[in-house]
């Protein structure tokens, strides 16, 4: 990330700049959000998982795409073309898809049996 905003600034002088303008309370924003999405996102996704199943989870997670929307939408007013509402609603439907079509946790773990064992 840091390379990439280097480059995006300039160069490695540019960048320095840029990143030497970060006042005190952006920079404890930026904290806030590193704890909230690396900390609090992955416990809430590896409880997810652990309730939900990894297909499940992973499909929930693919929605962020919708809260974004519907962020920028509340809170800056932000409208959405119609490419864009055909994009959330594809999102969406294959939410949807993979949600209901993972596999019962009722029907218990699934045993492989090997070639050697069918031999004996």
């Amino acid at each position: 990330f840091v390379l990439a905003s280097f480059l995006v600034a300039g160069g490695w002088t540019a960048g320095l700049e840029a990143y030497a303008a970060i006042g005190p309370g952006n920079f404890g924003w930026l904290t806030v959000s590193m704890i909230a999405s690396y900390g609090l996102g992955d416990v809430l996704f590896l409880w997810s998982s652990f309730s939900l199943g990894v297909p499940g989870a992973l499909a929930i997670a693919s929605s962020y795409p919708l809260w974004t929307a519907l962020g920028g939408a509340l809170l800056k007013g932000d409208r959405l073309a119609l490419i864009q509402w055909a994009g959330l609603l594809l999102t969406i439907g294959g939410v949807v898809i993979v949600i209901l079509s993972a596999p019962s946790a009722k029907a218990g773990p699934k045993t492989v049996t090997s070639s050697t064992s069918r031999l004996r």
